[in-house]
């Protein structure tokens, strides 16, 4: 049996985990595309050893190749600089959205406050 040494492991972890946020995905997203659950995508991020079908779906999903997965297209330096600065931007942008939502659901409910208020007004 063969044993991927640690360090292709977490190049492919993070490979994985960069082309998620280039394509703007969170690990929810990946996983309903790629059928699988999200604690598993999980675990592929952190490391877990993936089969060649499961890389050839996430790569399908990803719209990359699945060699792509194992070999890096920068130094290590680079690729880890990137991960972190697009993971950083990528919980930035789901705060806003979040924030966002919010705001609009909390617009719906006054209006529709205001709109019961102005219903129950006697005419006059």
């Amino acid at each position: 049996m063969f044993f991927k040494p640690i360090i292709y492991r977490s190049i492919e972890a993070t490979l994985v985990k960069l082309y998620r946020l280039l394509r703007g995905l969170s690990q929810a997203e990946l996983t309903e595309r790629c059928g699988k659950k999200q604690g598993y995508i999980s675990r592929v991020e952190n490391g877990l050893n993936i089969t060649r079908d499961t890389r050839i779906t996430i790569a399908c999903v990803l719209n990359i190749e699945p060699w792509q997965l194992c070999k890096p297209e920068m130094p290590l330096s680079e690729l880890y600089e990137q991960v972190n600065h697009l993971d950083r931007e990528f919980r930035k942008t789901r705060h806003l959205r979040k924030a966002k939502k919010k705001w609009k659901k909390n617009t719906r409910r006054r209006r529709r406050k205001e709109e019961g208020d102005a219903k129950n007004e006697p005419m006059g």
